[in-house]
């Protein structure tokens, strides 16, 4: 008892340092017992291996009877001998694995079936796979084939991950003014009509990738809106029967201040911040950046007051607030920018124009992510 508590906290040091990288779990069967399927078994993590490793350097793998002469886990052989692909795959994200390989080899007379999957172990889903057909000569050769399909499949994902700052900034402002005539109530000149909009809002997402798809950082989201008609009347009629000229103005105020980022999702039974930076990789040499984010709550200020000058003041009435709280979300796609899995470091700064009428807008992205193999 005292030997295999040994191994277990041995093993679990070692699973806990394995946990630095991205990691494969490989579990191999042969469904048919024969000698020559099982040196196919034994033959396939190591060619495998070799494979990927030489199209994602970052990776670490484990294959199961590693694991075994590593905790002698028994009850583990016998699950990945009989048990479902979905037991498989709990037992690799349990042991800390991102993805699994599953390889089966069956014979059909002198020839063998191989097939092979990777799934996802944290979405739970398959996201390659491939087959191929063997002889006893041949074997080594059609492994490695289909060990190409499966890394082929697999340059879609951020199989190596990439670290770094990615900053979004959009600027706008609005300054409008308009004159219009309208009828006066009590007098055959028209009222002069005149509306002014102003605003200026600023938004920027400052965050840092630091894992897979987890981020960090902060944003500023600050907004100040202006909306004010003034209209002035060379006669004006008020509830209690007087009339004469008036100027009304009605003025309508919007403030909002967020800092921060939420908080709310958790990790590893810890609360991490609500930002998501996820790299996909696309067959036509270019990729793309999806940012998914979410502030703090902040302030939200709306006020509207209405001032009555000459005939009429009484019908003014005061400045009238009301306060809110608010969230900024942010869901975007960058791209699709040139780069393939093969680059080192990722890098885009640019800045777009998306002026409409009087509104005018910046919008600029700026990031550097660097893959550490």
């Amino acid at each position: 008892m005292k030997h295999l508590l040994v191994i277990i906290i041995t093993a679990i040091t070692v699973l806990n340092t394995w946990a630095t990288q991205t990691k494969f779990f490989i579990v191999t069967q042969a469904k048919s017992e024969s000698p020559d399927t099982r040196t196919i078994c034994q033959a396939f993590p190591t060619e495998f291996s070799k494979v990927l490793i030489r199209s994602f350097p970052c990776v670490e793998i484990m294959d199961d009877a590693t694991l075994r002469e590593m905790i002698r886990w028994e009850r583990m052989r016998q699950l990945l001998g009989s048990g479902s692909d979905e037991e498989l795959q709990n037992i690799a994200s349990g042991i800390g694995s991102d993805y699994l390989i599953k390889f089966t080899v069956i014979s059909i007379g002198s020839r063998f079936s191989m097939d092979a999957f990777c799934a996802n172990t944290r979405k739970a889903e398959v996201i390659a796979r491939a087959s191929a057909m063997a002889t006893s000569a041949d074997y080594v050769s059609q492994i490695v084939k289909l060990s190409k399909d499966i890394a082929k499949q697999l340059e879609e994902y951020e199989i190596c991950h990439y670290y770094g700052p990615v900053t979004i900034e959009v600027k706008s402002t609005t300054d409008e003014t308009e004159t219009s005539q309208t009828s006066a109530p009590c007098d055959e000149d028209d009222a002069i009509v005149t509306t002014s909009k102003k605003s200026i809002q600023t938004l920027n997402w400052e965050l840092n990738k630091c894992a897979h798809r987890a981020s960090v950082g902060t944003m500023e989201y600050d907004l100040y809106e202006n909306y004010t008609i003034v209209t002035n009347y060379p006669c004006y009629k008020c509830k209690n029967g007087d009339q004469g000229p008036s100027k009304i103005t009605e003025i309508n105020e919007a403030e909002s201040k967020v800092e921060g980022l939420s908080n709310e999702s958790v990790s590893e039974g810890k609360q991490v911040e609500d930002a998501r930076i996820e790299i996909t990789f696309l067959d036509n040499g270019t990729y793309t950046v999806l940012v998914k984010a979410t502030s703090k709550e902040g302030t939200k200020k709306d006020s509207k007051e209405k001032k009555v000058e000459g005939f009429c003041e009484s019908e003014s009435k005061p400045k009238e607030t009301k306060n809110s709280r608010m969230d900024i979300p942010i869901k975007v796609i960058l791209g699709p920018y040139s780069g393939t899995i093969n680059d080192k470091v990722l890098h885009q700064k640019e800045t777009k124009d998306l002026t409409n009428g009087t509104e005018k807008t910046t919008y600029s992205v700026d990031f550097t992510l660097t893959r550490k193999d």
